[in-house]
């Protein structure tokens, strides 16, 4: 069916633009999943660039969304 083998052909220049995104990226595998939320992957797509399982992005994810909540936070001074 075309439209099957047109979304396998999107399927894979998403993945081609992911491995470029992240190809020069120092980063830990959470700030990977944050790149890659930006650019609409849902954790399914992300876990399978990623090597990892849905549920491991799921997690980054939400410790992500709980950081930005919180914002930076200071460190207290040892006196």
């Amino acid at each position: 069916m075309p439209s099957d083998r047109l979304e396998q052909t999107l399927e894979r220049i998403a993945k081609i633009l992911a491995g470029i995104l992240l190809k020069d990226v120092e980063r830990d595998q959470a700030e990977k999943i944050k790149l890659l939320r930006q650019c609409d992957f849902d954790n399914s797509e992300i876990a399978r660039m990623l090597s990892t399982t849905p549920g491991t992005v799921a997690v980054a994810v939400h410790s992500l969304k709980n950081k930005k909540k919180k914002g930076p936070q200071k460190r207290k001074e040892q006196g």
